[in-house]
């Protein structure tokens, strides 16, 4: 299942400790006793077959959210979808 799901574009919302932030555990730290690079292996399989499938694909990080205020947010994602929508 993904998070958000609107006509061509999905968008992933990832908790910091359960998708195993990149910028904060490094390569074979363990998450819920699962690595962090098995966690990022399904992340990004299921990322490719969205993809493969016509789908814009975002991702925003819970860290993310918790440093920006409403407004950053909602620029941020907005720009995004913007990104996404060129490339689709």
């Amino acid at each position: 299942n993904y998070d958000i799901v609107f006509d061509n574009i999905i968008i992933e919302v990832n908790g910091d400790y359960f998708h195993a932030n990149p910028e904060i555990y490094v390569e074979g730290s363990k998450v819920n006793g699962v690595t962090a690079d098995r966690i990022w292996e399904k992340d990004r399989r299921k990322k490719d077959i969205a993809v493969s499938n016509g789908y814009g694909y975002i991702v925003i990080w819970e860290n993310l959210i918790r440093s920006l205020d409403k407004c950053e947010l909602r620029e941020y994602v907005i720009k995004k979808l913007r990104k996404v929508n060129y490339e689709i």
